[in-house]
């Protein structure tokens, strides 16, 4: 359990919060819950990385006294570690440059290969084949699109 302090300032459409743990700042534009539990996830993934490297987490240090228009939150983050051979969701997102939405694609048609458990993990060997794999920038052609450009000529 990782527990530490931010500061969220309300600007007129959305927050800023702090992180002086990890000296990171965050902008969220939405209601307050969503960029409390939108930085959460954000700090989650930063503090498995960090163990994922055999790093020391940071230390906790204290906010600065909240302001107006300021809130000082207290997090508690429970972080956990994958099995070995395996990684996050997010962590294969990060090592393949794509979104999270793009790695639980790529696991559906069966392109990297997850184990699920109380949470889906993916094998560090699919995403490093993956990662060897040449990708075209753009969209896929389509099935379609193919049977058309065959038929014009």
């Amino acid at each position: 359990m990782y527990i530490c302090e931010l500061l969220l300032q309300v600007k007129t459409d959305s927050y800023l919060v702090e992180s002086p743990d990890f000296n990171l700042d965050f902008c969220f534009i939405g209601n307050r819950d969503e960029a409390i539990e939108a930085l959460a996830a954000e700090l989650k993934t930063t503090l498995q990385n960090t163990l994922l490297k055999g790093e020391e987490l940071p230390k906790r240090q204290k906010v600065r006294a909240a302001k107006k228009n300021e809130d000082v939150i207290t997090l508690a983050l429970d972080i956990e570690l994958p099995p070995e051979g395996l990684v996050t969701l997010d962590q294969a997102a990060q090592i393949l440059g794509v979104s999270r939405a793009r790695v639980s694609y790529l696991v559906r048609k069966g392109r990297l290969e997850a184990v699920d458990g109380k949470r889906r993990f993916v094998t560090r060997e699919s995403v490093s084949e993956f990662a060897k794999t040449p990708r075209k920038a753009g969209r896929p052609i389509t099935y379609a699109y193919v049977n058309l450009e065959q038929e014009e000529t």
